[in-house]
Formats: structure tokens, C-alpha cells, sequence
């Protein structure tokens, strides 16, 4: 198995739709003119739209009812062109269904599953749509399917992500995430309580170390920090593990960890790096995004000191 190449940047950002136009911009997807294109636009425009990723993912479940599904079930009599771009549709909403839309992820995954299964049929399935279904099973933790496929295609060279594997699965609702330990990663439940005032603070890009640096020069604010209960999460979408050792190693003292599932983590803003998410018993009150502004770093602050009164109580 190989390595994942380094990608310590916002998965969302403007490195992301590069490597994604320069994946599909390959010679077995280049120069093509098919029916497909029409509706690939329209992924295209809501992809490249100024909405929310939450937003997106919605528009791209109602294409998916409205005319990828009725595409989905005429798999056999399609042209090759059309399978790999609607492989291609299927992987970008799968990709924006982690930012919130979670009971749409399966309806994805078995998408791309039959259609590489029919490319597979036709023997001309590529390895980078292997690659990116494989990277897809990662994602759900579908750990059963992932192996299955490794050994349906032995010839292929995957990514090696078993440090992600786990005998026993968190069941359905229940938070948990991927810590560094013994050379490599174990799950942990955070330490959310049931009673008081808690923070997750989604994190995952440069803009998430600017903000934990911009903490650490407060010398107040970064004590506050230290006395609060706080959970460091990167979302379940980031497979490339050096982006947690990254992240610990420049800020030992802010500890992160993978969520497992994003969506076990009822409440949680995933679709913005870095995101404030305050809890108070169990329920969001307040959420800031981003600490480029003084107005966004003396909100924290008084959340925080209303924290520490808490704890004094």
C-alpha cells in the first residue's frame, strides 16, 4: 500500500477544487462530449456557487432525486461516458454530504458502488475510480467494503488508511474520535458533559492555525482556553492522518482529535474551519466562525469567562 500525499490544507478550500478539476481533467475523462455534460454543469454551478456547503449538499440531493437516481437505475444500457460522469456527479455530492446532509451519504456510496460495478463489468473500470470509491468507503467507515474491495482488486495500488480500521463501530449517535496513541490511532469519547458549558472548536486548515496561534498570543484568552473544557475536532472527511500529527505537534497544548462520524456529532458545524461550537447542557447556543475579526475574539472571550464563573459555582 502506498502512502496519501500530503494535503494540509481546508478540503473545502481552493487547493481542494484544483486537485479535483486537475483529477477529472485526466485522460480518461478529457475530451469528452456526452449528454452527461448538461447535468454536470449543474453539479459544476452549485459546486462553484457562493451557498453554504450545507446548502450545496441539499441542491445536489434534489439533482440526485430529480434525475441521477433514474440514471442510476439504467446503468447497463449507458454509455461509458455518461458512467464516469456520473461517477464523477456521485463522488462531489457524496464529498458535500459530510458538510451536514448525512442520511444522503448512503444514497452516494451505493451510487458509486454500482456504477463502478458496471464499469468493472465492461473491464474498464480505472484505478483512480477505484482509488476515489475506495476513499469513500474510508469515509463512511465501511471498513467490511473497503477490505472486499481491496481484494476485488488486487492489482491496484491503494492508500494505505488501515490505521483508521476498528474491530468494534461507536453505535448510531454516539461521538466519538480518532486520538494519537502508541504510534498510531485509537478512538476516545470526548469529554463532553451532560451539565455545563463546552466548546468543539472544528478545526482542519491554515486558517484553524491562525486562529489557535492568535489564541496562544493572548495570554488571557489562551488561559481561559486551558481551564475550559474544549474538544479540538477535525472532520471524519479528512483521511490524510499527518494532518492530526501537523496539528499536535504545532499546538501540544490544544490536543485534536477525527470524529469517527460527523454526524454523531449532534450539533456540530462542520462546514467552516475553524468553528466555535458552544454547547450549554447538551444544546448549541452560540456558534463563531473564524477569529479574524476582534469582535469574533471577544465573543470567545466572554463565553469562556462565563465558563470559568460556571466552574466556580
Amino acid at each position: 500500500m502506498k502512502k496519501r500525499p500530503d494535503s494540509r490544507t481546508c478540503r473545502s478550500g481552493a487547493l481542494w477544487v484544483l486537485s479535483f478539476l486537475a483529477f477529472y481533467a485526466s485522460p480518461v475523462l478529457s475530451g469528452v462530449r456526452h449528454s452527461g455534460d448538461v447535468l454536470w454543469a449543474e453539479v459544476s454551478s452549485i459546486r462553484l456557487s457562493a451557498i453554504t456547503p450545507k446548502e450545496k449538499s441539499l441542491a445536489l440531493k434534489r439533482l440526485y432525486k430529480r434525475s441521477l437516481a433514474e440514471w442510476i437505475a439504467s446503468l447497463e444500457v449507458q454509455q461509458e461516458a455518461d458512467l464516469r460522469m456520473l461517477f464523477r456527479m456521485l463522488k462531489t455530492s457524496s464529498f458535500f454530504a459530510q458538510a451536514g446532509d448525512y442520511d444522503a451519504r448512503s444514497l452516494y456510496l451505493h451510487g458509486m458502488r454500482d456504477v463502478l460495478k458496471e464499469l468493472r463489468r465492461r473491464n474498464i473500470a480505472a484505478e483512480s475510480e477505484v482509488q476515489a470509491y475506495y476513499e469513500a468507503l474510508i469515509t463512511a467507515r465501511d471498513f467490511v467494503a473497503s477490505a472486499q474491495l481491496r481484494q476485488a482488486y488486487p492489482e491496484d495500488d491503494f492508500y494505505d488508511y488501515r490505521h483508521f480500521e476498528v474491530t468494534t463501530a461507536p453505535g448510531p449517535g454516539h461521538p466519538m474520535g480518532y486520538v494519537e496513541h502508541d504510534g498510531g490511532l485509537s478512538l476516545v469519547e470526548p469529554t463532553t458533559p451532560a451539565k455545563g458549558t463546552y466548546v468543539v472548536v472544528v478545526i482542519g486548515c491554515h486558517f484553524a492555525e491562525d486562529a489557535a496561534s492568535k489564541v496562544l498570543r493572548d495570554a488571557e484568552l489562551a488561559g481561559m482556553f486551558n481551564k475550559s473544557n474544549v474538544t479540538w475536532l477535525i472532520s471524519g472527511a479528512e483521511l490524510d492522518r499527518e494532518v492530526l500529527t501537523e496539528w499536535n505537534r504545532r499546538f501540544p497544548m490544544f490536543p485534536a482529535m477525527i470524529a469517527f462520524d460527523n454526524a454523531a456529532w449532534k450539533g456540530v458545524d462542520f462546514t467552516a474551519s475553524p468553528t466555535f461550537n458552544v454547547f450549554r447542557d447538551g444544546k448549541v447556543v452560540e456558534s463563531i466562525s473564524g477569529l479574524d475579526s476582534a469582535e469574533n475574539v471577544e465573543r470567545l472571550r466572554r463565553i469562556l469567562a462565563s465558563h470559568d464563573e460556571e466552574a466556580e459555582k
